[in-house]
């Protein structure tokens, strides 16, 4: 036997590892037949601007993307006016607000007219009223972000878009990945209902309808495929055992 031959109980050993890792593979994306539910998500960049302001960018398209949920820390980003935001109006216009009955803010910042604001209060002791400071930090962002993402998290603000079959942790919420904020959001779902096919789509209509039961049905092949490779080679192994 040449010194470079391999010895066949250890290509069989060989053999018996490759089973195992194809049946009991963790990275294969499942089963899934009935029930379910395709979520598609997208992070944009987040960053705070010289003036005040806050500018979100898609990291797949590179546009400037308005009218998003950064953080719920962060209220008034979107367009319309809530009635939280008709509040920190009132009192940036000079409202005179008392805060007797109010309680402390249940966010860090209002966006207001294009730039961020920390809501306050000013007075004596009894006689105090709500107003707003404008935000002078230099880096703001940090104290509402968080750093606790999830790797498919993680992938996203580096794709830019994924598909997944699982509700995102952080969805409108600011996270920070490498020294850079993203926010996260979701752009479209579909919920599968038993065996016959029956689904609700809420997309764009840019195809996803489509692409997510696509998406179900390639994962499940690619999932049969491994397990019935691994059960395949160990099959084999078995066999060899046996005739040894």
């Amino acid at each position: 036997m040449s010194r470079f031959e391999i010895h066949p109980s250890t290509k069989l050993f060989f053999v018996l590892l490759a089973g195992l890792a194809l049946l009991f593979n963790p990275f294969v994306p499942g089963i899934h037949i009935g029930d379910g539910d395709v979520y598609r998500y997208e992070a944009a960049q987040v960053e705070y601007q010289d003036d005040g302001s806050l500018q979100a960018t898609s990291v797949r398209s590179g546009e400037v993307r308005e009218n998003l949920p950064i953080d719920d820390e962060i209220i008034c980003t979107r367009l319309g006016v809530s009635r939280r935001c008709q509040f920190e109006y009132h009192v940036l216009n000079g409202g005179n607000v008392s805060t007797i009955g109010i309680g402390g803010a249940r966010y860090e910042y209002a966006y207001l007219g294009g730039r961020l604001y920390r809501p306050d209060s000013v007075g004596e002791r009894g006689d105090e009223r709500m107003t707003l400071e404008p935000v002078n930090d230099s880096d703001p962002l940090a104290s509402v972000a968080t750093q606790d993402t999830s790797s498919t998290e993680r992938r996203l603000v580096n794709e830019g878009r994924i598909k997944t079959y699982r509700e995102l942790p952080h969805e409108e919420q600011l996270v920070e990945v490498d020294g850079e904020y993203y926010t996260i959001y979701a752009t479209a779902h579909r919920s599968f209902y038993g065996l016959g096919g029956a689904s609700r789509c809420v997309s764009s209509g840019d195809g996803f309808c489509e692409s997510a039961n696509q998406k179900r049905l390639v994962d499940t092949g690619l999932t049969l495929a491994s397990w019935l490779a691994g059960l395949w080679l160990l099959l084999r192994v078995r066999r060899r055992m046996r005739r040894s």
